[in-house]
């Protein structure tokens, strides 16, 4: 995976976020959406995804059982982003954030069992 498809990827994500009359990325799109090279999205995307505490964001998607909505679900569904976070422990904290919330937990059951080569 190139840098660009993992930005277009993230693109995607944060474009459909939303969900109507619940949760709207009204903090996270305007700054996405300022950005304006890859370099600043990825460190924003790793940013973001690093922290292990959950925003609010991901606390009120899961809430609305839509846990493949959220940013650190492209972790899980395209582990070959990976390399280039350059961080070994950002697959780590993300698992540990879904295993937090019931819903996150069923994400979790459900790509493993669809997709034995995730390793988690």
């Amino acid at each position: 995976m190139t840098v660009k498809e993992l930005i277009d990827i993230i693109d995607v994500k944060i474009e459909v976020m939303g969900t109507p009359n619940g949760y709207h990325p009204k903090r996270l799109k305007p700054k996405w959406e300022r950005l304006t090279t890859d370099s600043e999205k990825l460190k924003v995307f790793i940013d973001y995804v690093s922290n292990p505490v959950p925003s609010l964001g991901f606390k009120s998607l899961l809430k609305d059982e839509l846990p493949h909505k959220t940013l650190e679900s492209i972790i899980i569904e395209f582990p070959n982003c990976l390399p280039l976070l350059k961080d070994d422990n950002i697959k780590q904290i993300c698992i540990e954030k879904f295993n937090k919330y019931k819903e996150g937990v069923w994400y979790m059951n459900e790509k493993k069992r669809f997709d034995k080569s995730l390793g988690f």
